[in-house]
């Protein structure tokens, strides 16, 4: 593999030129992603589309500075410094935040490219970060990120392995909404049958107080020609 290495992704920082004067403001914006070669020396090639978006000194040097991110799973490399923290800050700050501030300063180097744009990276970053002969550096907008390749591989693979787990989420999800639904239509189809065998019961039931009332009026008229000395058997059968 030469020096360049191979692009793996897109590439574009957001147009324009390398900034004229120390500080100068870059064109916004790392994007894109390839694969380069980390020499003997702990030396990396910073490709073209990432120097566009650093800041040049006024005698051309590129500045820029290394860090581990924020979540410790890479490094970055940026352009500017870090803010600097006061003595007063440092010695407010609790210890798990001094911690961090110490081992964030330990692993930063500002530094500027050499001529053929390549960025020295101390042995304590390489160790730290499992840096050894390739590298992955991905743009991320602010900052390119610079993995090693095992880890950018795993991590991509966590990545997909996340995506397939909320895709089968959602399907299980789907599925349940589906089953409610199915669920909520069956219980409404019960709901009309059950309403409907009572309408008929009560409608049945109706139906027999009515003989039930008949029968009773009918006594109660053999009862009053009874009184009145009419046999109302007689009578029937006459």
């Amino acid at each position: 593999m030469d020096q360049k290495g191979s692009e793996v992704g897109q590439s574009g920082a957001a147009g324009g030129g390398p900034a004229g004067s120390w500080g100068g403001a870059p064109q916004p914006g790392f994007h894109g992603s390839s694969r380069h070669p980390i020499d003997a020396k702990g030396r990396l090639f910073v490709p073209k589309r990432f120097l566009t978006s650093l800041p040049f000194s006024a005698e051309g040097q590129v500045l820029v500075t290394v860090q581990p991110s924020p979540d410790g799973k890479c490094l970055w490399l940026r352009p500017g410094a870090l803010p600097e923290r006061s003595a007063e800050e440092f010695a407010a700050a609790g210890p798990k935040q001094k911690g961090a501030w110490r081992r964030l300063s330990a692993l930063t180097l500002k530094t500027t490219l050499d001529a053929s744009k390549r960025v020295l990276l101390s042995p304590e970053l390489l160790r730290e970060f499992g840096l050894d002969r390739e590298v992955v550096m991905v743009g991320i907008g602010p900052a390119v990120e610079i993995w090693a390749t095992a880890a950018w591989e795993a991590a991509q693979a966590d990545l997909e392995a996340g995506f397939q787990s909320e895709q089968e989420a959602l399907a299980a999800e789907e599925r349940a909404h589906d089953q409610a639904k199915e669920y909520e239509r069956l219980s409404k189809e019960r709901a009309i049958r059950e309403e409907q065998r009572l309408a008929e019961q009560q409608e049945g039931l109706r139906a027999e107080l009515e003989v039930i009332k008949l029968r009773l009026e009918l006594e109660q008229a053999k009862r009053a020609l009874r009184e009145l000395g009419v046999d109302p058997d007689e009578e029937a059968g006459a």
